[in-house]
């Protein structure tokens, strides 16, 4: 359940994080996001309850009651997940280093290192 949640997180990070341009792919890929975390929340929570029935039947046969696959389905879904999200990022040239050229803006400057102690001489 808690991949479902990710991917549905990654759904919203792209929502919110990128801008329309003609035909809605962000939507597209917002739905596709969220889809697989439903479902990947609905199958973790049906593994939940096959566990719990086995725990409660004392049904010793991890064939029933046992997925080992899942965490390669799993992964592999993540891997997807993000793979497109970037590949959206790249197309549509919406990462950083395109929104620094677009405005016209020079790299940020290194950050200010601070005395090692906020200590006043003594």
């Amino acid at each position: 359940m808690w991949t479902g949640l990710q991917f549905g997180a990654l759904g919203t990070f792209v929502f919110v994080s990128f801008y329309e341009e003609g035909f809605p792919y962000r939507l597209v890929l917002v739905f596709i996001c969220w889809i697989v975390g439903f479902c990947s929340a609905c199958y973790g929570l049906l593994q939940y309850h096959r566990r719990r029935t086995a725990l409660l039947d004392d049904d010793p046969d991890p064939t029933r009651w046992e997925s080992p696959r899942a965490p390669f389905v799993l992964v592999g879904l993540f891997f997807m997940v993000v793979l497109s999200v970037l590949t959206y990022a790249l197309v549509t040239r919406q990462h950083h280093t395109f929104a620094q050229r677009a405005r016209g803006s020079p790299p940020a400057a290194a950050p200010v290192r601070m005395a090692s102690s906020s200590l006043p001489p003594a």
